[in-house]
């Protein structure tokens, strides 16, 4: 959903700038302040705060990667492999479903609508002839792991309502039997539990549909499940985001239950958070006795990750490398042809973040 700036933000936040333009002796290069550069350095502080918390109101509600489970394509038949012949029988039932109740592995990857995916999956199609011997067997499990690794990826742009991140298989492409059988076997043990997956994630992720902006941009991030989710053993429950993609979210230690269709919860900014309260070096919401002194690199910090999870390339960059005293020291910038003090340029980032929150669609 689009986020709505309140105006009373907007109106502290000119306020802030306009507290910040100093007057400045030329003679003794210093500055003096409307405010005190401890209450700039504080209000710096409440305002990014405040705005964090806008993008910190997204709710993530899982999804399965299938919507229910494919029990008509799944290898049932054709039993692991422990020869060649029962090493061919196995590929080729994998294959195109041979001796099996239904077409295999080419079969699932076809299926859309109400069934298991939303698209058909025609780009990691299986291409190698059938098993007939030991050369085509290692070239028809090698190609049947690139394909069915590659559909697991799917997500809700391009097959399955969320990507499958627990049943990939891990073991090395084939080059002789032994391998190949090791291989054969492990395909089918992880495609059956994926023809069956319709849950919305595993033990370290949660599956959604929230089309998440930027690759990792939520790393560092706390997710809390919903106090009233369905899964009783989430509920309440607290993991920090180890990486994301578009529509998952990965935990850096094990959930007590793995997720299910519908549990949802809300995203915090925690990383952020920390710097801020860094920031404000023990005083609360609206104290005025910060210390200016040396917080420019908590703010820069928490402005950058603030805008990098939005997936905004800060402008400031430059500005900011031209700041010798750091950002938000009174002793930064002073007259000739700088014109401006780095209290004003903390006001321009915030104002970037500003733009950044007003322009950002939140998970929903």
């Amino acid at each position: 959903m689009a986020i709505s700036i309140p105006a009373i933000l907007d109106t502290q936040l000119a306020a802030l700038r306009a507290s910040m333009e100093p007057v400045n002796d030329a003679a003794t290069a210093t500055d003096s302040f409307a405010v005190a550069p401890g209450a700039i350095a504080n209000r710096c502080a409440d305002l990014l705060d405040l705005l964090v918390s806008l993008i910190d109101s997204g709710t993530l509600t899982g999804v399965g990667v299938h919507t229910a489970a494919d029990a008509t394509n799944t290898i049932a038949v054709a039993a692991d492999a422990t020869n060649l012949a029962t090493l061919q029988t196995l590929l080729n039932a994998m294959r195109d479903g041979t001796g099996e109740a239904g077409g295999g592995v080419a079969a699932h990857f076809l299926i859309v609508g109400a069934n298991e995916h939303i698209g058909a999956d025609v780009t990691n199609a299986i291409t190698a002839a059938a098993a007939t011997d030991l050369a085509t067997s290692i070239t028809l499990a090698n190609d049947i792991k690139a394909q069915y690794n590659g559909h697991l990826l799917l997500n809700a742009a391009t097959g399955h309502y969320g990507p499958e991140l627990t049943n990939t298989v891990v073991s090395p492409d084939a080059t002789v039997l032994a391998d190949c059988i090791t291989l054969a076997n492990e395909l089918k043990a992880k495609y059956n539990l994926h023809c069956a997956n319709i849950g919305a994630g595993s033990l370290t992720s949660f599956i959604d549909n929230a089309a998440i902006t930027g690759v990792n941009s939520l790393v560092g991030a706390t997710f809390t499940f919903d106090a009233a989710t369905t899964t009783a053993a989430l509920q309440g429950v607290s993991a920090v985001v180890r990486a994301n993609g578009v529509n998952d979210i990965q935990f850096t230690s094990a959930l007590p239950a793995v997720p299910v269709v519908g549990d949802d919860g809300v995203l915090a900014w925690t990383a952020v958070d920390t710097d801020i309260a860094a920031m404000r070096q023990g005083k609360g919401l609206g104290d005025m006795a910060s210390n200016p002194y040396g917080f420019g690199p908590n703010f820069i910090n928490a402005v950058m990750m603030t805008l990098e999870r939005i997936g905004t390339v800060p402008s400031w960059l430059t500005a900011a490398a031209a700041e010798p005293f750091g950002i938000g020291s009174p002793h930064a910038g002073h007259g000739g042809a700088q014109g401006h003090s780095s209290l004003i340029l903390a006001s321009q980032m915030l104002q970037e973040v500003r733009d950044a929150v007003a322009a950002y669609t939140a998970p929903a």
